[in-house]
């Protein structure tokens, strides 16, 4: 064997495993399921994640993420997008399941030309409400339900 030549000994890999599939749950499991992810989330999403607008609790999108995350989802967000034919500007948010990467669900978020807010404002600003916007969507639209049973008002 010359200076130039190595010996490579291959380990054996092992087969990666499928991932395990629960059963889907029952109507029973469900509301099970959903009271006990209440009880243990509900201290602190009312403590840090609601907001007070003109006497009604509103869920702040950081609960609403909070949420995902508790049930085994992530969010991504695309880059914004001006959309100069209907004055907006637009950003799609996704739902993942953190096992598998697999998108479950999405939504657009929309800043309007028109928003006094953001007329003016920093364009950062303006793209990151855009995609706060996609995120609140997102996370309203899929777990809603548990949104009511912490305490925030849905409308």
């Amino acid at each position: 064997m010359t200076d130039h030549e190595m010996i490579v000994h291959a380990e054996p890999v092992a087969e990666p495993q499928p991932l395990a599939i629960a059963p889907p749950l029952t109507p029973q499991e469900m509301i099970q399921r959903n009271g006990d992810l209440v009880r243990m989330l509900a201290p602190e999403i009312q403590s840090h994640h609601l907001a007070n607008i003109q006497g009604k609790q509103y869920m702040c999108v950081g609960g609403g993420i909070a949420i995902a995350n508790s049930q085994g989802y992530t969010i991504s967000v695309d880059d914004v997008i001006e959309d100069t034919s209907k004055g907006r500007w637009k950003a799609r948010a996704s739902l993942h399941n953190s096992m598998t990467g697999a998108e479950v669900a999405s939504a657009w978020g929309y800043v309007y030309d028109d928003e006094q807010r953001w007329m003016k404002g920093p364009k950062a600003a303006r793209d990151s409400m855009t995609q706060t916007r996609a995120e609140a969507k997102l996370c309203r639209a899929n777990f809603g339900h548990l949104y009511v049973l912490m305490g925030a008002a849905t409308a």
